[in-house]
């Protein structure tokens, strides 16, 4: 992973700006929260969050050892409740997954997005939502009606690919993450005829075409040029 790659794969319609709120659901260990802290400036705000204890403490050390001031990490898994869910504990920390049924050894605390971004920090805006949680983004989706209405840029990885690949069948979960975007709202961009499927798999979402500020006019912007393929 690489802080390039984050500009690249996850600023692909959104062009962050100096003050800007983004949310980091599934930070992992930081490589796109660092990238994001960096894009939005000490003016800016970056919610990371991570449900896995390890990896979580690494996540804060990285912040920690980097100064990220501006980003506030938290440790929960993204559901459509509140309550506990049981994660696996492999060794590489980017596979790990919720599992609402067997397979799980850690048990974690369990929020809807809606619980902690809207009611607890009381976000109004939200330039980008980023959501990488192998296979667990239909459930915290469910949870985040409100966080989505205040959402400008979606960026969400479904993982369809690692189902088509043989591994559990929770994976496939393009079209349904597909359909919740639009159904909340937004106008949605893929890149199916990328040669790496963890992108085509990636499902953005922007709210371009309505009057939401400087956000959704650079959104667009940056829509509309890819659509003309520039």
């Amino acid at each position: 992973p690489s802080r390039a790659a984050a500009r690249e794969h996850l600023f692909h319609l959104y062009r962050p700006s100096p003050g800007d709120v983004l949310v980091d659901v599934g930070a992992g260990v930081g490589w796109d929260t660092l990238e994001f802290s960096h894009a939005v400036g000490p003016s800016g705000r970056v919610i990371a969050i991570e449900a896995h204890p390890t990896t979580f403490n690494r996540l804060q050390r990285m912040c920690e050892l980097n100064g990220l001031d501006n980003v506030e990490c938290w440790h929960f898994a993204a559901f459509d409740r509140k309550g506990s869910v049981s994660i696996q504990d492999g060794s590489n920390d980017l596979a790990n997954r919720v599992c609402t049924s067997g397979g799980g050894v850690l048990d974690v605390e369990a929020r809807t997005l809606d619980d902690v971004l809207c009611d607890v920090l009381k976000i109004e805006t939200i330039a980008l939502l980023k959501m990488n949680i192998e296979g667990a983004e239909v459930a915290a989706l469910a949870g985040s009606e409100r966080t989505l209405s205040r959402t400008q840029v979606a960026a969400i990885a479904a993982h369809t690919f690692r189902a088509d690949q043989g591994e559990h069948e929770c994976f496939d979960t393009r079209d349904a993450v597909f359909k919740t975007l639009q159904e909340n709202g937004f106008d949605i961009s893929t890149r199916d005829h990328d040669s790496r499927p963890w992108v085509r798999d990636h499902i953005h979402g922007s709210r371009h075409s309505r009057s939401c500020g400087d956000t959704s006019k650079r959104a667009g912007s940056a829509l509309n040029l890819a659509l003309e393929g520039k």
